[in-house]
């Protein structure tokens, strides 16, 4: 230090690290989305939006949500629940997935026309008049309706100079049904990317349409304890309607396809909301995040027993289905969540997909089991920063007496039965000393749902006697 005459103040780093919030249930959808009305141009990139309007000017909307499935999440996070973000994953790929060119006779009326067929991929799109090319920005504009179906409008200074002029179209459009299960296991593959490109951990990963099927199952928690190497996610699997119609088979297909991870919940059958279906993992995704948001953003309590902005259940033909207690708790003994109407809709299971088979409290609850995963989250990224400081006594007391500090406000709100992290010499061995390994313990205690109160009525006669006196 050079030579100082006089006087100044000095600052030192504050001992206690603080928190890095993690949000516990951000959604990710990977499905289809009508990216002929976005404005995505890689397909299989993550994208995140913050509103229906953003959702909607990046992946296009449609009415027909069940085949483009991104826009069930889209409609239910952003109309119904007012949850965000969402971050989708489109794996419908205008230049792959698509229909041969087809050419069509359209005639304006007030010089404007509206091609019958959803799906069309503008830049595909030639028109013609008397066999003469016209010139899209010239011409013609063209724009999206509502019901998703593209509109041809005349401009008055080009070559179309009626208003009911016979024009011809040739173009492309999206084919859906060409979308494969590899194709959305590729999309699935993407999820690395969502925190390097947004700093955004996921929570909640949903698969519409496809999540029943084995080998997307497997892709989806393939990595839902080791994404990019640190993070862990929770899974919402649709059990497939079309061929499990009966709530006393639902157990049946989870065995048949071996749906038995930890980390996943399981969900039969399908929603309603007015005469709209949904695939249930679309209705109780926003659902999660909102009953996290009313609980100080920490998962400790259970979506079960939740109200459900849903106004029925179905299978995928449209079938009504009708549960009662007895039938929904029969799912939730075979490790299956439903809902139930009991003074409205509600949500109706806590147990994971690892249930009846793994009985550990830390896997068979879905609030443990979430609470587990959040806890490492925020573990990680709090303490990512200390990664490569010297192995000495005042950086491990740092991240010891900041955990403590969170685990007793914690344990204070009532939010766990203990979170206590506490570093034993003897648990670490001179060996991984020296190699850069530093072991810490953690006891770490989420309350389990109070799945059943019971209680117990007795007939007091001596009450009946004095009574009479």
């Amino acid at each position: 230090m050079g030579f100082f005459h006089g006087i100044k103040v000095l600052e030192k780093k504050t001992p206690v690290v603080a928190p890095v919030q993690v949000d516990s249930a951000v959604q990710v959808v990977i499905g289809l989305a009508p990216v002929n009305m976005g404005n995505t141009a890689d397909p299989l990139a993550p994208q995140v939006a913050y509103s229906y309007d953003e959702a909607v000017q990046k992946m296009g909307i449609s009415n027909n949500h069940l085949t483009y499935t991104i826009c069930e999440s889209m409609k239910m996070s952003f109309l119904n629940y007012n949850i965000s973000p969402l971050v989708m994953i489109n794996v419908l790929d205008p230049k792959k997935h698509k229909q041969q060119k087809t050419t069509v006779s359209v005639s304006l009326l007030e010089g404007k026309a509206e091609l019958s067929e959803e799906g069309v991929i503008p830049s595909t799109l030639q028109l013609t008049q008397t066999e003469a090319a016209l010139n899209a920005g010239v011409d013609y504009t063209t724009y999206f309706a509502d019901d998703g179906k593209l509109v041809i409008e005349r401009i008055s200074s080009g070559a179309i100079k009626s208003d009911t002029a016979a024009l011809k179209a040739t173009y492309e459009v999206l084919d859906p049904t060409a979308v494969t299960e590899d194709d959305i296991v590729a999309g699935i593959g993407k999820l690395q990317e969502i925190y390097p490109r947004y700093g955004i951990v996921p929570g909640t990963l949903i698969v519409p349409g496809y999540s029943g099927k084995p080998k997307v199952y497997n892709a989806m928690t393939a990595r839902c304890k080791n994404l990019n190497g640190i993070f862990r996610y929770h899974c919402l699997v649709d059990l497939d309607t079309g061929s499990v119609k009966k709530y006393d088979s639902v157990f049946a297909e989870k065995n048949k396809n071996n749906f038995i991870h930890e980390n996943t919940t399981l969900l039969w059958p399908m929603a309603e909301v007015g005469n709209e279906m949904y695939h249930f993992s679309a209705a109780v995704a926003p659902m999660i995040a909102e009953n996290d948001y009313e609980n100080d953003g920490v998962p400790f309590v259970s979506f079960s027993n939740k109200p459900l902005k849903i106004s029925g259940l179905c299978l995928n033909d449209g079938t009504e289905v009708v549960l009662d207690m007895e039938q929904a708790n029969l799912l939730n003994s075979q490790g299956i969540t439903t809902a139930i109407n009991m003074n409205g809709w509600r949500a109706w299971g806590n147990r994971t997909a690892c249930y009846p088979g793994n009985t550990d409290i830390k896997d068979c609850f879905v609030p443990c089991r979430r609470m587990y995963n959040w806890w490492a989250n925020q573990f990680i990224l709090s303490y990512f920063s200390k990664v490569d400081d010297p192995t000495n006594k005042r950086m491990i007391e740092s991240i010891v007496d900041s955990e403590n500090i969170k685990g007793n406000a914690y344990k204070t709100r009532y939010q766990v039965a203990e979170a206590k992290m506490v570093f034993d010499v003897e648990e670490n061995s001179l060996t991984d000393l020296l190699n850069g390994i530093i072991r810490i313990g953690m006891l770490f205690s989420p309350y389990p749902p109070a799945e059943q109160i019971l209680t117990t009525v007795e007939y007091d006669v001596n009450a009946l006697k004095e009574s009479l006196k």
